[in-house]
C-alpha cells in the first residue's frame, strides 16, 4: 500500500500481469482498491486493444485486483498470491513418493 502511494504506477504493472495471465478473453472487469482503480483509469490504453473496465471495490486492499473474464476469474489479491505461492513451496519440498 505504502509502495503504490508513491508510485501508483506500480498498480498498473500488476494489472498487466494480470492481464497476461487472461490472454484470450474478450471482456475484462479489473476491481480494484479506489485510490488503484483511479490510477487504472488514467492508464485504459495501456491496455489496448483489450476492453477493460475498472470498478472501485473498497473491500480490496492497495494492491490487490480482481479480473473478471469472459473466461473466468483471476484472484490477484496479495493474500490469495501468498497461498498459492506457500501451496507451490510445499510441493516443491515434498519428499517423492514411494
Amino acid at each position: 500500500g505504502a509502495t503504490l502511494t508513491l508510485d501508483p504506477s506500480s498498480i498498473v504493472s500488476m494489472a498487466r500481469q494480470a492481464l497476461t495471465e487472461a490472454q484470450g478473453a474478450r471482456t475484462v472487469r479489473i476491481d480494484a482498491h479506489p485510490e488503484d482503480a483511479t490510477a487504472l483509469r488514467a492508464q485504459l490504453s495501456a491496455f489496448a486493444p483489450l476492453h477493460a473496465t475498472v470498478t472501485d471495490d473498497a473491500s480490496l486492499a492497495r494492491g490487490s485486483l480482481r479480473l473478471h473474464t469472459d473466461l473466468g476469474t483471476l484472484d490477484a489479491r496479495l493474500p490469495a498470491q501468498l497461498e498459492r505461492l506457500a501451496a507451490a513451496l510445499r510441493d516443491a519440498l515434498r519428499p517423492p513418493g514411494p
